[in-house]
């Protein structure tokens, strides 16, 4: 997943958020340093399965910096 524009991650750290399309929380990573926002989700879930096929809702966000997405899982 590549997130568009520069984003200054030592200045503004930004989180990572995957929900599902009922809305529960996921997956999250804090990003922070300085470089890209390049960032891969393994399809681990926070209560250590792995995510099903299906469509799932990608939110990035910090003080500054705000992008929203749609993300595709085949298997």
């Amino acid at each position: 997943i590549r997130v568009r524009g520069p984003v200054a991650l030592d200045r503004d750290p930004v989180v990572v958020r995957i929900y599902t399309l009922s809305g529960e929380l996921i997956w999250r990573k804090d990003l922070t340093g300085s470089g890209s926002l390049d960032f891969a989700w393994n399809l681990g879930l926070r209560n250590g399965g792995r995510a099903a096929a299906g469509i799932y809702l990608v939110l990035v966000e910090g003080r500054l910096y705000r992008e929203r997405g749609i993300l595709a899982v085949l298997k």
